[in-house]
């Protein structure tokens, strides 16, 4: 896993599970909390601060930090700033790096500085991913000159650039080995140097950690969450060197571990020192009103050589969808549900070019999560499929050894664990678990939300949306911003408030989240009325599983009159309840279901329930399959049986199994999970608990 749930721990004042001896203070602000904590004000350029000012603010940050800091009114702005442009349309976010920063020397030495390594011309240009960044302190230096800053104000900054760079070096060492005849002079005194320069990097990761530790990281579980994420970058640099020197520095099989594992632990230190910003611990400020803060997600991953080449892995991309199409050309099965899941559908796209290519002349009707999903697999391509690791011997060797690992059934999160080579585990962790975190945990597909809009609109229910466990409000924003249905959320713990949230800690809310307790939704009911509440739809997303919630909240807003509600989530999976699932089987039509976007193990859909006497009375309703989770071979009966190596495919019986056969092969591809090597295939035994689930 991730290690975001030690931040949550910590947040919540809870001892992490690696460091149970750190004494923890008081829990992480949230989007009202410390802002520049332990800084001195920040007003804009053109105002004067006096050293009274500075003095009288420390005394008061002493008596109470959170207090001080929500009196600075600009830090305050600059913040909330930096928040709403988390919104901003993709084209704008990825199509320029932060101002703040510029190009260093070359990873690859002075003789490589100004000169493109690929000889071939019909490669795009990637000199700046095999360069340094680093502050640009001349546009920053009028702002420290004039408020009392120093450069210990960009140690977080600084740091962020050594994590960049890391990445850079794993990034380009791919690019090197994968498109090794295009370079000139060869591949391996240039990763030589790249592996060395990774290891000299993550050693001054620890400066960085120390000054901003004793300036503004004054809680110790937080600085302690911070170092560990550093020596991580540290030991794995070291392991890709040791790795490097004892098996070659030409052949990427022998160091993709190493090298991959490497990009994990950068991306995780980059998403800590990220949240940090977003939750107020680190401080914000601006120059000439542009706000001077570590990249948003979408820019970071986004933005063409940042973090690794955007460009080039588009046109992976769009050779990985090639490829898959030509490999599930002429099976029986429908493959529309499978490209839904992966982001392949076409007619679903409305952008004139594929996501990783949009340009700031094009507009992306996708929302950040959307669009990093699409990132990220379109890195996942480039790594495990464009590389050839997917066909390796080492890949088919690891993934026949997961397939045989112990589940304990009466483990309920370990029953749902998806098997997978160590690597690509993961790798999948890191790209999923930490920006649902930050943003959501269902991405929905570009279309989906009209289809509600236009549920909703045929039957009469325009009191908008009631959302509740709604989380960061992520998916409220992107609902309400695209539809413009009214719209209300609620949770048992808004971000909003001082109280970190169990699936989310402090990040920031997208939207108005208000309070929800048990009495929330009757009281609700009572005072708007029968009437009123059959023209709201309720929506659940990812409803906690093991749990009454979501049985107990459709109950009564059933009871109350409702008749529409909306699911996000997994059926007989990862939320909710057998009990809430009978519930919607034996009150309510499924009107509509699509795939939401799958991360490599989730499987979750957006389903729309009508209840039964209005769907039947609606002639305009083509109703859907009551079929929870509908066989993937036959489609007729319910699944008995879920594959645990592909979640996405399940069976009513070993006969439809076997017919699946030459479909289902192919289908691993998507997650990269190799089906043959040398003649030998994957063996999968239907009956064969260890490699299918009992639901």
């Amino acid at each position: 896993m991730s290690g975001w749930d030690d931040l949550f721990d910590l947040a919540a004042g809870v001892e992490s599970h690696e460091t149970s001896n750190t004494s923890v203070g008081t829990p992480l602000p949230t989007r009202h909390g410390a802002i520049g904590s332990g800084m001195s004000n920040c007003k804009d350029e053109d105002e004067k601060t006096t050293n009274n000012t500075h003095s009288s603010s420390r005394k008061k940050q002493k008596k109470n930090k959170q207090k001080s800091v929500l009196q600075d009114d600009d830090h305050h702005v600059v913040y909330q700033e930096i928040l709403r442009s988390r919104m901003d349309p993709i084209e704008s976010q990825i199509s320029n790096w932060p101002f703040w920063i510029k190009l260093g020397s070359s990873l690859l030495g002075d003789d490589h500085c100004k000169q493109p390594i690929f000889s071939s011309r019909k490669r795009h240009d990637i000199s700046s991913l095999y360069h340094c960044i680093t502050v640009d302190t001349d546009k920053l230096q009028g702002r420290t000159s004039r408020r009392g800053y120093t450069d210990e104000s960009f140690n977080h900054l600084e740091m962020f650039c050594s994590i960049r760079n890391i990445r850079c070096c794993c990034s380009s060492i791919f690019h090197l080995l994968i498109y090794e005849d295009d370079i000139q002079g060869g591949a391996k005194s240039f990763i030589k140097k790249l592996v060395f320069n990774s290891l000299h990097m993550a050693k001054s990761l620890i400066t960085y950690h120390n000054k901003l530790t004793n300036r503004e990281l004054k809680n110790d579980g937080e600085a302690e969450i911070l170092m560990e994420k550093c020596t991580t970058i540290q030991s794995r640099s070291q392991n890709l060197m040791e790795k490097a020197k004892s098996q070659g520095m030409n052949k990427l099989m022998k160091i993709f571990d190493e090298l991959v594992q490497l990009i994990i632990a950068s991306d995780a230190a980059y998403y800590r020192l990220y949240y940090l910003q977003i939750s107020g611990i680190i401080h914000t400020f601006q120059v000439n009103d542009n706000p001077v803060y570590i990249p948003h997600p979408p820019t970071y991953f986004g933005a063409d050589c940042l973090s690794w080449t955007v460009y080039i892995g588009n046109q992976v991309r769009e050779e990985f969808e090639d490829y898959m199409k030509q490999c599930l050309h002429g099976t029986s099965s429908d493959i529309l549900p499978i490209l839904r899941r992966f982001g392949f559908d076409n007619n679903n796209n409305n952008d004139d070019q594929p996501a990783g290519n949009i340009t700031k002349n094009q507009k992306s009707t996708m929302d950040p999560l959307l669009y990093l999903h699409t990132n990220r697999y379109m890195e996942s391509i480039f790594i495990f499929w464009k590389s050839g690791w997917m066909h390796s011997k080492n890949a088919f060797m690891d993934t026949q050894s997961a397939l045989e690992r112990n589940n304990n059934d009466d483990d309920f999160y370990n029953n749902l664990e998806t098997p997978a080579p160590t690597v690509l585990e993961e790798w999948r962790d890191s790209c999923r678990d930490l920006l649902c975190s930050l943003y959501a945990y269902a991405t929905l597909p570009q279309d989906a939300i009209g289809q509600v809009k236009h549920i909703m609109k045929d039957n009469n229910i325009t009191g908008g949306i009631i959302e509740i466990g709604a989380g960061t409000g992520y998916m409220a924003k992107v609902i309400n911003d695209q539809s413009n249905v009214k719209y209300e959320a609620f949770d048992i713990a808004p971000t909003a408030l001082f109280t970190p949230n169990e699936y989310h800690g402090s990040t920031p809310s997208f939207y108005s989240i208000q309070k929800y307790d048990k009495n929330t939704l009757p009281m609700m009911i009572k005072s708007k009325g029968e009437t009123t509440v059959s023209g709201i739809a309720l929506l659940l997303a990812y409803p906690p599983p093991q749990s009454t919630m979501a049985y107990d909240t459709v109950r009564a807003f059933l009871k109350g009159g409702g008749i529409c509600v909306i699911h996000v989530g997994e059926f007989s999976g990862l939320t909710g309840s057998q009990k809430f699932e009978q519930l919607l089987q034996n009150n309510f039509q499924l009107t509509y279901r699509v795939e939401c976007r799958g991360w490599g193990t989730d499987i979750g859909e957006l389903t729309v329930w009508l209840k039964s006497s209005v769907a039947k009375a609606n002639k305009k309703i083509r109703p859907y399959s009551p079929l929870l989770l509908p066989c993937s071979n036959c489609r007729k009966k319910e699944s008995s049986r879920q594959c645990r190596i592909f979640r996405s495919l399940n069976y009513c019986s070993s006969e439809c199994f076997e017919q699946h056969q030459k479909f289902r092969k192919e289908c691993f591809k998507f997650s990269f999970i190799p089906s043959m090597y040398n003649g030998e295939e994957i063996q999968l035994d239907f009956n064969d608990s260890k490699h299918f689930r009992l639901i």
